[in-house]
């Protein structure tokens, strides 16, 4: 995504927005784990100015969550916040259990590649 601003000496900037998304869910028995990750890397055409990232990202696990929200300019972060409805117990409960449970793993590779594929 392209954002045009106009600064007040009338100098036009371009800001270049790079946006990625990322949701994965996992079942683990009877719990339900979800992360969230959306990183969006902002750049702009001015000379010697460094991207500004900004991090949203959020843990789910049976419906309780956890969220981060951070940015960081030129590799130092001027902004951190976290949301949750958790109480101190409840957080250091919902992380042991994240860290237990969340362990996505894929089929080995030489799995992947036996898979045929057919042409109809």
């Amino acid at each position: 995504m392209f954002v045009c601003k106009e600064i007040m000496s009338g100098q036009k900037i371009t800001e270049t927005h790079l946006i990625v998304i990322s949701v994965h869910s996992l079942h683990v028995g009877e719990a339900h784990l979800v992360e969230e990750k959306k990183e969006t890397t902002i750049t702009t055409d001015l000379e010697n100015d460094e991207p500004r990232v900004i991090l949203e990202h959020k843990r789910t696990v049976d419906g309780k969550s956890y969220q981060i929200f951070e940015v960081t300019e030129g590799g130092k972060v001027t902004e951190h916040q976290v949301t949750t409805d958790l109480s101190d117990s409840e957080l250091l409960q919902f992380q042991d259990k994240w860290m237990e449970l969340w362990n996505p793993t894929l089929p080995p590779t030489n799995t992947i590649r036996s898979l045929k594929l057919t042409k109809e």
